[in-house]
């Protein structure tokens, strides 16, 4: 069989909101990480702990400390969350997954072959409901659309990978559908597919 390449990627359709959040949040989370570094310095310069009021005088020299650094670590982690696309690859059989931050920062979210495809079909079908609620599946939305763009639907994939099953939520063309549907068995996909 010929080797195939095919790739997608599931982008943000209001990039310029999105974009917007995220440099707000950059912002907080650098100016967090400078006022710490600024009274780290001052706290440990120009003043020692007071020997009359050694527990109160720690404990409110340290809290601004404390609440900027929580503060800049919390809206670091949350912008990563603002402004994500997914990439979608498959390579004859093989797929793989990867999140991508701000168009730089890209992490493999998971990697499989389409003998691990249990099923496959439409989001929202009553196969995907009767998945949804089974105990102990991990459900992974790997697109932050609501509404699918142009050209593309919502798709569920479920996968079993290292002894765990995986409800996917994809947002991608028919086509990429189609190439995993290539090279795998025929019964993973759902009954109702095309109705």
């Amino acid at each position: 069989m010929q080797e195939v390449f095919y790739e997608e990627t599931a982008t943000i359709q209001n990039q310029e909101k999105a974009a917007k959040k995220y440099n707000f949040f950059k912002l907080i989370s650098r100016i967090c990480y400078i006022l710490f570094t600024l009274y780290a310095i001052i706290l440990f310069l120009f003043f020692g702990p007071d020997p009359n009021g050694a527990i109160f005088s720690i404990i409110f020299s340290f809290l601004p400390l404390v609440i900027f650094l929580v503060t800049a670590i919390l809206c670091g982690r949350y912008k990563n969350t603002l402004y994500v696309e997914y990439d979608y690859t498959f390579i004859s059989g093989s797929i793989r997954i990867a999140k991508v931050v701000k168009d730089y920062r890209r992490k493999t979210v998971i990697n499989f072959d389409t003998y691990n495809i249990e099923k496959i079909g439409r989001y929202n079908s009553s196969t995907y409901n009767k998945y949804q609620i089974m105990p102990g599946i991990n459900k992974l939305i790997l697109t932050q659309n609501l509404i699918a763009s142009e050209n593309k639907d919502f798709y569920y994939l479920v996968v079993n990978v290292n002894s765990k099953k995986n409800l996917l939520v994809l947002e991608c063309s028919d086509q990429f559908i189609v190439n995993i549907l290539k090279f795998s068995k025929k019964t993973i996909l759902e009954e109702r597919f095309f109705n």
